[in-house]
C-alpha cells in the first residue's frame, strides 16, 4: 500500500526523469533552464527579493509560452527563424573547415551577426532552436532587471522600479518577441543596458569606463540593426545639445558651442554627404517594402519627396504608437494587439500626466535622456514601418521608457514622489 501511495504521489516526477533520459533535447533544455534560473536567483536575490520574484516570473512565463508554442505552433514565424538557422549552420560549417565564419555568406549584416550569435550556442548545445528561444527568454528576463536598475538611478522611491519592472515583465509584446528565435530579444536587452550604462556614465561625468562600455553597446546594436546606430547617435547629440543650452553657461560659450556644432555638421555634409543622404533618405527606400502583407496600414501614403516624410509624420506616429485601431482588427492576433494598444494609450496618458509635474526628487537629465530615447525611437521607426506585424516588434523597446514614467505616476496620484528606502 505504501508503494502504491508513493507511486501515486511521485509518478509525474518519474515520468519527467524518464523523458529527460530518453530525449536528449529535453534533457539539454531542462539542464539549460536550471542553470539560467540558478543564475537569476544568485544574481538578484541579495539585491532585492521582490526583484528576484519578478525576474523569475518573467522567465517562467516565457518558458511556458515557448513550450506551448513548440507543441501547438501558436505563433507562426517559421520563415524568419529558418532563415537565421540556415545562415547559422553555414557559419558552423565554415568554422569547422577553418575558413572565415562569413565565407560565401552574402546575407546582410543584420542576418549575419544575429546568426553568428545563435551559431555559438548551436555549436555547444546542438542545432535546435528551442535552446535559442530559452536563451532569448532569459535575455527578456534580464531586460526586466535592467529596467529596475534604470529606475533606481532616476527615482528615489523603489516602488517605481518595482512597478516598471513588473509591467515590463508582463507586457504582452515583450513576452512574445523575447520568446522567439528572433533578434528582438537581444536588441531589447542591449538597448536597455545601453541606457543603463549611459546613466551610470552620466553620474560620473562620463569620466569612467562606463562611457566606453556605452559606446561598445551602441556599436553592437548597430551591427544587429544598422539604422539604430544612426538613431542612437542622433539622440545622444540632441541630448547633449539640450543639456548644454540649458546649462549655467554664458551666452558667449553657448554661441561658441553652436558655431562648433554647425561647423562639424557642415564638414560632415561636405566629406560624408553620401552617408548622410543615405540616412536621411532611408524612409523613402524602406517604406514600400514595409507596407505589404495582411496587416499593412496607410499603404496609400507613399513618400515621393523628403517633404512627404515630414507631412505624413504625425499620422504615421499615431498609427505606429497606438495602432492597431478597432477598424484594423481582422483576426484574433490583431484583436490582442488592439487590446495592447489600449494599454499603450493608458501608459502614455499616465506618462505625460507625470512629465507635466515631475516630483523634483528625480534626476532631470536622466529623465530627459529616457524621454528622448522613447520619443525619437517611436518617431524614427514610425517613418519607415507600415505593417503591424513589424510595428509591434519594433516599438516595444521605445514603449518601455513611458512604462517607467507611468509607473512613477502610479505610485503617487499627486505626482509627488517622496524619497524612501
Amino acid at each position: 500500500m505504501g508503494f502504491i501511495q508513493w507511486r501515486h504521489d511521485y509518478w509525474p516526477v518519474i515520468i519527467m526523469i524518464l523523458i529527460c533520459l530518453l530525449n536528449e533535447v529535453v534533457l539539454a533544455s531542462v539542464f539549460l533552464v536550471s542553470i539560467l534560473i540558478i543564475f537569476l536567483i544568485i544574481k538578484h536575490i541579495l539585491y532585492s527579493k521582490e526583484l528576484t520574484w519578478i525576474v523569475l516570473s518573467a522567465f517562467l512565463v516565457r518558458l511556458v509560452f515557448i513550450v506551448i508554442d513548440e507543441l501547438f505552433q501558436v505563433y507562426n514565424y517559421a520563415l524568419d527563424s529558418t532563415y537565421y538557422n540556415i545562415v547559422a549552420g553555414q557559419i558552423i560549417n565554415n568554422y569547422i573547415h577553418n575558413v572565415s565564419v562569413f565565407y560565401r555568406i552574402i546575407e546582410p549584416s543584420v542576418v549575419k551577426y544575429y546568426s553568428l550569435f545563435i551559431s555559438i550556442f548551436y555549436y555547444i548545445l546542438g542545432n535546435n532552436q528551442i535552446y535559442i528561444r530559452i536563451l532569448n527568454g532569459f535575455l527578456g528576463a534580464l531586460a526586466v532587471a535592467v529596467v529596475y536598475s534604470i529606475c533606481q538611478r532616476i527615482f528615489p522611491n523603489k516602488k517605481v522600479a518595482y512597478w516598471a519592472s513588473l509591467l515590463t515583465a508582463f507586457y504582452p509584446s515583450c513576452i512574445l518577441f523575447t520568446s522567439l528565435n528572433l533578434r528582438d530579444s537581444l536588441i531589447l536587452y542591449l538597448s536597455l543596458e545601453m541606457i543603463n550604462q549611459f546613466l551610470k556614465a552620466s553620474d560620473r561625468n562620463f569620466k569612467t569606463g562606463r562611457s566606453l562600455l556605452f559606446l561598445i553597446l551602441v556599436i553592437i546594436i548597430g551591427l544587429l540593426r544598422p539604422q539604430n546606430f544612426f538613431l542612437f547617435s542622433l539622440i545622444i547629440i540632441i541630448y547633449f545639445f539640450i543639456v548644454f543650452m540649458l546649462g549655467d553657461y554664458s551666452y558667449k560659450v553657448k554661441l561658441l558651442f553652436l558655431l562648433i556644432l554647425f561647423s562639424i555638421v557642415g564638414i560632415l555634409f561636405v566629406y560624408q554627404n553620401e552617408l548622410i543622404l543615405e540616412f536621411i533618405e532611408y524612409p523613402l527606400r524602406a517604406l514600400p517594402r514595409r507596407a505589404i502583407g495582411g496587416s499593412a496600414y496607410l499603404a496609400d501614403l507613399m513618400y515621393h519627396s523628403l517633404f512627404d516624410i515630414i507631412k505624413y509624420a504625425p499620422i504615421r506616429f499615431l498609427y505606429f504608437t497606438f495602432g492597431p485601431f478597432f477598424w484594423d482588427v481582422k483576426n484574433l492576433l490583431m484583436l490582442i494587439a488592439f487590446l495592447e494598444s489600449i494599454f499603450i494609450m493608458f501608459i502614455f496618458y499616465l506618462s505625460f500626466k507625470y512629465l507635466r509635474h515631475p516630483s523634483g526628487y528625480e534626476k532631470n537629465n536622466h529623465l530627459l535622456f529616457l524621454f528622448l530615447f522613447g520619443l525619437f525611437g517611436l518617431i524614427a521607426n514610425a517613418l519607415v514601418d507600415s505593417n503591424y506585424g513589424t510595428v509591434i516588434r519594433h516599438r516595444m523597446v521605445y514603449i518601455i521608457p513611458f512604462i517607467i514614467f507611468a509607473s512613477a505616476n502610479l505610485i503617487n496620484k499627486d505626482n509627488r514622489v517622496c524619497p524612501s528606502t
